[in-house]
């Protein structure tokens, strides 16, 4: 893995980070500098009050030129989730403010692993960033610092299938449908119909967060934790980007649902769509 350690200092303020860095970690402490390409066990620091971004395995940093609000760890965690997909972890330690709030739920919909400083053990001393991840509902894990690093390594080792997963047998699918049972009965939502493989997928990923040996292990913990329903529900949510990108889907509408929209209508006719969760619709 790469680090990039991402300070949302004021321009004036020196960072000595580097240096600080350098005493505690065997791994290689790089400022992060403009073009810089992204190395594994390498320690990134870029310069403070800069606009950091990932770009083809690429550090693209700028200086900030805005006079409101500094985020550069939202910025820096959307292009990272953009870039990186399921590959991205993000992590938001002590500090004041929201930032990295709005980045966190952008690697999360991108599939990546998302932690905040939190738990028994060294919490944060400020507590206002993790507490405003924490928040979204698109942390993964809270945890204290000590404990990330086995959590990084055991979710990056197994980033591929479970050895035990039942694929498209009858055992695979009562457990997957055992699944579905209980986020209906906890959450009142069904996903029986929901495409097996990107269900799978998804239980696949909570699996590794959870540390479930088996789907039956996932099962027995997603029964006895309403918590761990929820973060797989929000995991299951259909992305709006995703499904405008459904050609299918929306050739279907065009040939099949239009026509019949406006069939025995003339051209001063108001054709009324009610979509739900909205009063009306035109």
């Amino acid at each position: 893995m790469a680090f990039v350690v991402i300070l949302h200092l004021p321009a004036e303020r020196k960072s000595m980070l580097m240096e600080i860095l350098m005493r505690w970690t065997a791994m290689s402490v790089i400022e992060g500098a403009n073009g810089v390409r992204l190395q594994p066990n390498c320690v990134y620091v870029p310069p403070p009050h800069a606009v950091v971004k990932m770009s083809e395995g690429r550090l693209r940093v700028a200086p900030s030129e805005s006079d409101g609000a500094f985020r550069p760890i939202d910025a820096f965690f959307d292009s990272l989730g953009n870039e990186m997909r399921e590959r991205a972890a993000g992590i938001v330690l002590s500090g004041t403010g929201n930032d990295g709030a709005l980045g966190l739920k952008a690697i999360k919909t991108c599939g990546g692993l998302t932690l905040a400083q939190g738990g028994d053990g060294a919490g944060p001393e400020y507590s206002e960033m993790p507490q405003g991840a924490i928040a979204t509902g698109a942390v993964d894990l809270v945890a204290p610092v000590e404990e990330m690093p086995a959590h990084l390594m055991r979710v990056w080792n197994g980033n591929h299938p479970p050895a035990d997963l039942p694929k498209d047998s009858a055992d695979g699918e009562r457990l997957r449908l055992e699944i579905c049972e209980i986020l209906r009965a906890q959450l009142g939502h069904d996903f029986s119909d929901y495409r097996r493989q990107t269900f799978m997928r998804r239980v696949e990923r909570r699996m590794q967060v959870m540390n479930a040996h088996s789907v039956q292990d996932y099962v027995d913990k997603l029964s006895q934790s309403s918590d761990e329903a929820g973060m797989l529900f929000r995991d299951l949510l259909i992305r709006v980007t995703s499904f405008f990108r459904d050609q299918e889907t929306f050739k279907t509408l065009e040939d099949k649902v239009v026509p019949l929209l406006f069939a025995d209508k003339n051209a001063d006719s108001t054709v009324r769509l009610w979509v739900p969760g909205c009063a009306t619709g035109e």
